[in-house]
């Protein structure tokens, strides 16, 4: 009986449930991180430690190949043998040394524009300018994109923290309209404009106008939440609004870019298949996303946690990662930025309502890696594909031309579809034009896959179509960003005593005590 009521007590004590919310969180950060890994590092699920070649592609072109065997001869007396893990090094060395070169110069060179009074995102794209016309780095372009996707990662757990479930079922319709009718009218401007007046290939002009007509959220994201922080247009929900339009908008071209880069590069066969991807796909990233959220939603235990913010953030970041590059593993890419985005959103939702300092912790966090890290870095590194001896002056001047004519097109399109909503008035009205400007993100990933594909169907409008994309980013993404603090601190209001209530479009983050 003692026995009994001795067990009884140690289940029901504070200690055991403390440790056991620990052994569960601790498990769920194990498992996130090792299908991080195997996704990752393209290793098989069950068995990661089987025989697998990986081919690196070194400065000479040559493609050397690091297997087990290798590993297993270190030892030997091979000189070939130990060349090539010299080699191997080096590979690993160089990377990780000029990633960090890169990363700290496009920080400091951030916070010299922020003192200049210029928009720090220049500072970090003149210095990856910089190390692509004087090739003083080593970065390989799967490291590259690694960062990019991570970085991009990191963008959508912050928007899942911007958005305010109440605003987005008043505003979804407009929300839509902003994110898909704007930039399927800008797509269609591109492809017509490309199409007729450039004479480029019907594929490659449908192709092109996916990857131009995106808007940028590495620049939108973190500017809405910083005015966001200041209560700016809070009350009728602006931020969320344009985080939740530029998140549609993306999501919407990648998609779109991908079937249709399937369609033009697959058999008949193959394009069924991915025709029918596209909606499971979608369906299993939003089935995921709402498990991973409402899992988290109460691990650790609230009150059983002596670090609940810090356990909660490692578990939502390694959490996300393991959606997101285990998704990719699978091929469903489709479903990564989805599962994302909504389990980030339904953990925000909970954790806002749950403790005294809702999630000012976490979002904090975020806000640090994003502006100490991944910030300079993704920057730094499109301003990597900016090669100064690809560039002609007639190219230039039309590159120029036909950015500032849909850029135009744009701000008409979006000033018309707000016209259909009688809550704003003319200033809002004016600033909703000028946020989806910016484009960074999605052209620096897409663009070099679009160069590829046209030099092989026709090498007459490749250079157009890459200096477009780069130019693209390097006019729009500063300004767009200037242009959005500036007309954002002067035609948005001050909604922070409107009504005694702070009613923006997540007050947990924003609030400041």
């Amino acid at each position: 009986m003692n026995i009994s009521i001795n067990i009884f007590k140690l289940f029901s004590s504070q200690k055991f449930k403390k440790e056991i919310s620990t052994l569960i969180s601790s498990f769920l950060v194990l498992i996130s991180l090792y299908i991080t890994f195997i996704s990752v590092l393209n290793r098989p699920f069950l068995f990661p430690f089987t025989e697998n070649n990986i081919k690196i592609n070194n400065n000479t072109n040559n493609n050397i190949i690091i297997n087990k065997t290798i590993i297993n001869n270190i030892n030997k007396n091979n000189n070939k043998e130990k060349k090539e893990i010299i080699i191997i090094n080096n590979y690993f060395i160089n990377n990780f040394i000029s990633i960090f070169f890169l990363w700290a110069s496009s920080l400091i060179a951030g916070h010299i524009a922020y003192y200049a009074k210029l928009p720090p995102l220049l500072g970090m794209l003149l210095i990856g300018i910089i190390f692509a016309n004087f090739p003083l780095l080593y970065i390989q372009n799967s490291w590259a994109t690694f960062l990019r996707k991570t970085a991009f990662l990191l963008i959508l757990l912050r928007c899942g923290f911007g958005l305010n479930f109440k605003v987005l079922q008043k505003e979804i319709l407009f929300c839509s309209s902003l994110g898909l009718l704007s930039t399927f009218i800008e797509i269609i401007s591109i492809f017509i404009i490309s199409y007729f007046y450039f004479n480029i290939d019907l594929s490659i002009a449908i192709l092109f106008g996916f990857v131009l007509a995106s808007t940028s959220p590495a620049v939108t994201v973190p500017t809405m939440i910083e005015l966001q922080h200041k209560h700016k247009g809070t009350s009728k929900g602006i931020p969320t609004i344009v985080l939740a339009s530029a998140l549609i908008d993306n999501i919407f071209c990648i998609t779109s870019f991908s079937i249709a880069y399937e369609i033009v590069s697959s058999t008949k066969e193959e394009i069924i298949n991915k025709l029918i991807s596209v909606p499971i796909q979608i369906l299993v990233g939003i089935l995921f996303g709402c498990f991973f959220g409402l899992l988290i939603q109460n691990i650790p235990f609230v009150n059983f946690s002596s670090k609940l913010h810090f356990s909660r953030t490692i578990l939502l970041c390694f959490s996300s990662t393991a959606l997101y590059f285990g998704f990719e593993y699978l091929n469903y890419s489709i479903s990564g930025p989805i599962s994302v985005l909504i389990a980030s959103f339904l953990a925000a939702f909970s954790w806002a309502n749950d403790n005294p300092k809702k999630v000012r912790p976490e979002a904090k966090a975020l806000c640090l890696i994003w502006d100490l890290i991944f910030l300079p870095l993704l920057f730094s590194l499109i301003g990597l594909l900016f090669n100064f001896s690809i560039f002609t002056f007639t190219i230039f001047i039309n590159s120029i031309l036909f950015i500032f004519i849909i850029i135009i097109i744009r701000i008409l399109i979006v000033f018309l579809i707000t016209n259909f909503n009688q809550k704003l008035n003319l200033k809002e009205k004016f600033f909703f034009s000028s946020v989806f400007i910016p484009k960074a993100t999605v052209q620096a990933a897409l663009a070099p896959i679009l160069f590829e594909f046209s030099n092989l169907i026709t090498k007459n409008n490749s250079q157009f179509i890459l200096q477009t994309c780069i130019l693209s980013i390097l006019f729009t993404a500063p300004f767009g960003q200037f242009l959005i603090k500036i007309l954002g601190q002067y035609l948005l209001t001050n909604d922070f005593n409107k009504n005694n209530k702070r009613t923006s479009t997540i007050t947990p983050i924003i609030e400041t005590k």
